[in-house]
């Protein structure tokens, strides 16, 4: 019996001798840059609405490695970045500083729209303190700007909240750092940028913290974070699938090579594949890429490439039609009008089994388009129904009140961007509209896309109905129809 004892003993010893060292294996330190997180396609302007989102902190969109305390990045030169490149996302710039001298030093937040700022008494995260904020929004490395911040002295106030009170580091030791912001709309920046006690404040524009003081870590193990998705195209047309993944730092280039039914398609090493003039006999190939990084490689799932033969268009059960319309700036839905390509030339088409654009545009795989997706909806049971829309950026959603496109009417508009499917009396939510079992509509959505996230989605509730509308899901292919082209 004590042997026994004595055997198991050492076997819990040496697992967890073993333990720790085969963690620590999965990550590395990387000198030079601060990592940022970015988390795209979350509404509002709060930082909570990043700290709160399910995805935060281990699963961001993106990782990006940077030279400066600063996102969106700027040149290597130190020069101010742009200041608009995507909308409703977070992002979270987080690591490691090291101080090159002891002193007491004085933190400053810059960010668009808000942000906050911790720094811990050494480099545990567990004990970091919120040492200054950006309550609501500034321009580009706007250290010492009054407006805005209600705290600052020429608002009443005592100290500005963007500033940190003085904080005594030793030099050589490392400190844990971290700054989160929250980009709803418009204009997006963060930066951080120190001075010591008693120096002179920093001047608008200075550069943020450099990279001499930054370190970062990353997990070594590449990772798919998403795979390319199944893509159902008209025989002629273009095929596009994406793949997202993991970066495991920022000495480690990422290499890319798509296959069809697990043979390479020569030339396909970007992280976007382009299928142009797929054919019928393309129909029911597998789709899968392989990621290599740092002596590794990982492969996606498959994706299932759908392809439909040209002939007299026929009411196929189960499906949407999508249509996207590039090269077309800004977010209102009338932009997208306006263009001469609408309605007659889309630049690619496709069909969705569900009444939700991801199935042809993965979430932020494109910028500065416009999309009409149409078809038909036929209602469960007879009764009265409302019809929710969400997108990113602006969307309209109609509804016929026959199968005729030509008797189309407005019935819910998204005038922003990003937000959940909200409940009734919203401007996203339809009035109940009474619809009779067996009768098919003609519904449609057009949205438009400008930077950043893109996407758009359609569901329905019946007039009674107890879930909740952000719990619905978008409309099944169960309910929906679509002309599509026969085989010829």
């Amino acid at each position: 019996m004590r042997r026994r004892l004595f055997e198991a003993f050492a076997l819990l010893c040496a697992v967890l001798a073993w333990a720790p060292s085969e963690a620590l294996a999965q990550t590395k330190e990387f000198k030079g840059v601060i990592r940022g997180d970015l988390f795209l396609n979350i509404p509002g302007n709060a930082v909570a609405n990043v700290t709160g989102d399910p995805r935060y902190p281990s699963n961001a969109t993106e990782t990006r490695f940077l030279k400066f305390f600063e996102f969106p990045a700027g040149a290597d030169d130190g020069s101010p970045p742009p200041g608009n490149i995507w909308e409703s996302y977070g992002a979270r710039l987080w690591g490691f500083i090291t101080p090159k001298d002891t002193a007491e030093y004085v933190f400053f937040i810059a960010s668009d729209d808000n942000g906050e700022l911790w720094l811990s008494t050494d480099d545990k995260e567990a004990s970091k303190k919120l040492i200054a904020a950006e309550p609501q929004w500034n321009g580009i490395r706007a250290w010492v700007a009054t407006s805005r911040r209600p705290g600052c002295p020429d608002s009443g106030g005592t100290k500005c909240e963007n500033r940190s009170d003085p904080v005594k580091l030793e030099a050589n030791k490392k400190y844990f750092i971290e700054a989160i912001f929250k980009e709803g709309l418009g204009g997006d920046n963060l930066a951080v940028t120190w001075i010591k006690k008693g120096d002179p404040d920093p001047e608008a524009g200075a550069a943020p913290l450099t990279g001499d003081i930054l370190s970062a870590v990353a997990d070594t193990t590449l990772k798919i974070t998403v795979d390319p998705q199944p893509s159902t195209r008209d025989a002629g047309t273009t095929a596009k699938f994406s793949v997202n993944h993991n970066s495991i730092g920022p000495d480690s280039p990422i290499t890319y090579q798509w296959k069809k039914n697990g043979s390479n398609i020569a030339g396909a090493t970007s992280q976007e594949l382009t299928l142009a003039n797929v054919a019928v006999a393309d129909n029911g190939a597998k789709i899968t890429v392989t990621v290599s990084a740092g002596g590794q490689n990982v492969t996606s799932k498959e994706a299932l490439l759908t392809v439909l033969a040209v002939g007299p268009p026929i009411l196929t059960p189960g499906f949407v039609r999508f249509d996207a319309y590039t090269g077309i700036t800004g977010n209102p839905v009338q932009n997208l009008l306006d263009d001469p390509k609408y309605p007659g030339s889309p630049d690619e088409t496709a069909y969705l089994s569900s009444f939700n654009s991801r199935e042809a545009f993965p979430d932020d795989s494109h910028e500065a388009y416009g999309a009409r997706i149409s078809g038909l909806f036929s209602p469960p049971e007879t009764g009265q129904y409302e019809f929710f829309t969400r997108s990113d950026d602006a969307s309209q959603l109609f509804l016929s009140t026959d199968d005729k496109e030509a008797n189309l009417q407005q019935i819910a508009e998204e005038t922003g961007c990003c937000g959940a499917f909200e409940e009734t009396g919203a401007t996203e939510t339809s009035a109940p509209i009474a619809l009779q079992a067996g009768k098919r509509y003609f519904i449609q959505l057009l949205y438009k896309e400008g930077t950043g996230g893109d996407w758009a989605m359609v569901a329905f509730r019946k007039v009674g109905d107890t879930a909740a509308a952000a719990t619905l899901q978008p409309i099944s292919g169960a309910f929906l129809g679509a002309m599509i082209p026969s085989k010829g």
